[in-house]
């Protein structure tokens, strides 16, 4: 009966686990967007070609990615955008 109990209080800790892992994941989906729709609106009109067109390709595709509830690829394309937004911001 032990057993049993302690198996039963691992499966419930291990989903707890993995839905803070997806709400975790999808908050950083959100923060990195809302990263760069502020770079956009603060420097956009200053950053030159052909970084603002990747920022945007990017950022469309994470959005996108979000929408059809793809978190992982929404983190992969938005922190691809903001790498090269930190690179931008390094050189100035």
């Amino acid at each position: 009966m032990k057993i049993l109990a302690i198996a039963v209080i691992s499966l419930l800790m291990l989903g707890c686990s993995q839905h803070s892992n997806k709400e975790r994941d999808n908050n950083l989906c959100d923060i990195n967007l809302n990263k760069i729709s502020n770079y956009k609106a603060e420097f956009g009109v200053t950053t030159g070609e052909p970084e603002l067109s990747q920022i945007r390709t990017l950022y469309q595709s994470a959005q996108n990615y979000k929408k059809a509830g793809d978190i992982k690829n929404c983190i992969a394309s938005s922190e691809q955008a903001l790498a090269i937004i930190n690179n931008i911001a390094n050189n100035n």
